[in-house]
């Protein structure tokens, strides 16, 4: 009884004995986190859910991944008795709190491909107790809702309170990031996974322009970035009257990107194929790393953890892809992420150096990237402006290949039906 004892404190109650003769294999159980621990516990040759079978072991004991489930919950859980006060005659515990049940549906919700009958999610549930659970910090905010309230809370501030001499604003919340503090901490989190990233030379990037029928765009002026006095759109991440290359990474995707509307958009487009003539960097928000399950392991010599700040950066990155709206009216809503653009191109640095751009995902195409760089036309070998005006300035955009395509109300209407839907995060 003595093991049996100490698995219930482990576990914080349940019912661990009854499950000791059973086994699941990995393929019961799709998150990665748990995958990888039934994989490295494996020493059953069979399966006690699916029936799976093997010659080699390919089966962890319930009691063992109930155990190593726990301590993950541990993280950010805990029991409702141990943080939250109790008054009956409110009905019950005062404060947010959640079934076993409940916590597993959460976090396994579609992670157990075979369990069509619900025997392991039951398992799982008896095996880790009946009880009330709660947040570890349950009158605090957590790490990634601090971050995520700051991004909103910084959003409503540029939007509708301030428009200029806001950073150094402070806040009497401490649990809230001031606007500077929030825009270091993004910066910080940025380069802590690695997202500054080069671009090569080898990598063709693209940009489509409407061609009217009384007019040849042909120049690299033509189908670069536009010139100052034309730069009067606003777009996610620059305000009227900052010009800014926006490009993407197959001819297709920058077509999809400009022809939207099936009354109005078909006809011919050129497509203008740039490189980079030098080491460029941008900023890749397109391939932030997913967040990890709350079951992933953690090693004690981890100095962070990793799931806070990737919920915050996939969530800002999903407000970063946005679809755009392209006319020429102001948009409010455009105006956070262009400061946070503005912010990268001007006070960031990496390895002592600005970068050059920022990569995010497309609104319009899934699986492709559209990018914006840091230039202008005096950015641009043989730009109408860059002899000019700027003859001692790098020239580091050369175009190098032109095309013309035709764009069907076939075309445009089959784009809208395959455009993503726009991500709303919850």
């Amino acid at each position: 009884m003595g093991y049996w004892k100490d698995v219930q404190e482990r576990l914080g109650g349940g019912n661990p004995e009854a499950h000791d003769d059973e086994y699941v294999c990995a393929a019961c159980i799709a998150d990665e986190g748990l995958q990888g621990f039934i994989e490295g516990e494996a020493g059953a040759r069979v399966c006690t859910f699916c029936g799976a079978e093997s010659d080699d072991p390919i089966a962890a004991p319930l009691v063992e991944i109930l155990l190593y489930m726990s301590d993950c919950l541990d993280r950010e859980y805990d029991a409702a008795e141990n943080k939250l006060p109790h008054d009956s005659a409110e009905g019950g515990y005062i404060g947010q709190i959640w079934t076993t049940e409940q916590i597993l549906a959460e976090h396994l919700g579609d992670e157990l491909p075979n369990d069509d009958d619900g025997a392991l999610m039951e398992a799982l549930c008896d095996g880790l107790g009946d009880r009330a659970w709660c947040r570890k910090h349950p009158f605090s905010l957590t790490d990634d809702e601090k971050l995520n309230f700051s991004w909103d809370e910084f959003s409503e501030l540029i939007k509708y309170r301030r428009r200029y001499f806001f950073l150094n604003e402070g806040r009497d919340d401490q649990e809230i990031y001031s606007p500077l503090a929030l825009l270091n901490e993004l910066a910080g989190w940025c380069e802590c996974f690695s997202l500054v990233k080069p671009v090569s030379s080898d990598l063709p990037l693209y940009r489509a322009r409407f061609q009217k029928p009384d007019e040849v765009l042909s120049s690299t002026a033509d189908l670069g970035p536009p010139p100052q006095d034309k730069a009067t759109m606003a777009n996610r991440m620059n305000p009227p009257g900052i010009v800014m290359f926006y490009v993407c990474d197959d001819a297709e995707t920058a077509l999809r990107e400009v022809a939207k509307d099936p009354v109005k958009d078909a006809g011919r487009y050129v497509i203008g194929e740039f490189r980079v003539k030098r080491d460029a960097k941008i900023l890749d928000l397109a391939e932030i790393p997913s967040v990890p399950s709350i079951f992933d392991y953690m090693p004690d010599c981890l100095e962070y953890d990793p799931r806070p700040p990737l919920i915050f950066l996939n969530y800002f990155a999903a407000e970063l892809s946005k679809p755009i709206a392209r006319d020429r009216s102001i948009h409010v809503e455009y105006i956070p992420t262009q400061v946070v653009t503005e912010f990268f191109r001007t006070a960031f640095l990496h390895d002592g150096k600005p970068i050059d751009g920022i990569r995010y995902q497309s609104a319009r195409r899934s699986d492709h990237r559209s990018l914006v760089l840091f230039a202008t036309q005096g950015d641009l070998v043989d730009g109408a402006l860059s002899e000019n005006l700027f003859p001692d300035r790098e020239h580091w955009i050369e175009m190098t290949d032109r095309a013309e395509q035709y764009v069907t109300v076939d075309d445009l209407e089959r784009w809208n039906r395959e455009a993503p839907e726009p991500f709303e995060w919850v």
